[in-house]
């Protein structure tokens, strides 16, 4: 891959990350202000937070190697030997 797809990448996992947060936020926030049943919305928000929370562990993880690559490829680039 070259650089501006890694970044590209990159940019697309956080992004989706942020979203998902926001996304059950939000539901968290309208279920228990507007719900019938709170108090099982509420714990349906936190198993969300709790999935996305795993979601973000791995994603930590796999932009921490993307930006490996990218160090790499930029190093390629500017003609400097990997070691």
């Amino acid at each position: 891959m070259n650089e501006s797809q890694l970044k590209t990448k990159i940019f697309l996992l956080n992004a989706i990350d942020i979203l998902l947060v926001i996304a059950l936020f939000c539901f968290g926030i309208y279920a228990i202000l507007y719900s019938e049943h709170k108090s099982i919305l509420g714990v349906f928000t936190l198993i969300g937070l709790y999935l996305v929370n795993m979601l973000g562990r791995f994603k930590a993880t796999k932009i921490a190697t993307m930006q490996v690559e990218l160090s790499q490829q930029q190093r390629k680039d500017k003609g400097y030997t990997i070691l």
